[in-house]
C-alpha cells in the first residue's frame, strides 16, 4: 500500500471514529482519488485545448493542400483520358473510312466481274442461238 493510501486510510478511520461511519464516506467520497498535483486544473485544459487546436489547424492544413494535390492530378489524368479518347474517335474515323473504301472497291469489283460475266453469258447465248437452225 502506498503513502498516500494509507494517509486516506488512517483519514477515513478518523473520520469514522469523529464524525461516524456514514459521514465519514461521505466526505471521503467528495476527495479526489489521486494526489492535487494530478489532478488537471483550468489551466491544463486551456493548454490542452490550445495544443488540439494547434494540432487541428495543422492537420486541416495538410489536408487541404492533400485535397489541392488530388484535385491536380484528377484534372490532369481526365485531361490525358480526353485526349485518349479523341485519338480513339479519330482512328475509328481513320478506320471506318478506311472500310468504306475498301467494301465500296470490292462492291465496284464485284459489279465489273457480274457485268462482264453477264456479258459473256449473253456471248455465249447468242453464239448458241445462231448455231440452232
Amino acid at each position: 500500500m502506498s503513502t498516500n493510501d494509507k494517509a486516506r486510510l488512517e483519514l477515513h478511520r478518523r473520520l469514522e471514529s469523529v464524525l461516524g461511519a456514514e459521514e465519514a464516506m461521505t466526505l471521503m467520497s467528495h476527495l479526489p482519488p489521486v494526489t492535487w498535483d494530478q489532478v488537471a486544473t483550468k489551466d491544463d485544459l486551456h493548454a490542452l485545448e490550445a495544443n488540439l487546436r494547434a494540432e487541428i489547424s495543422v492537420s486541416a492544413s495538410g489536408l487541404r493542400t492533400e485535397m489541392a494535390n488530388l484535385r491536380t492530378e484528377v484534372r490532369t489524368e481526365l485531361a490525358e483520358v480526353r485526349t485518349e479518347m479523341i485519338d480513339l474517335g479519330t482512328k475509328v474515323d481513320t478506320g471506318l473510312a478506311d472500310l468504306r473504301t475498301e467494301i465500296a472497291g470490292a462492291i465496284l469489283r464485284q459489279t465489273r466481274w457480274m457485268l462482264g460475266f453477264a456479258l459473256a453469258l449473253t456471248s455465249v447465248m447468242i453464239t448458241v442461238t445462231r448455231l440452232i437452225p
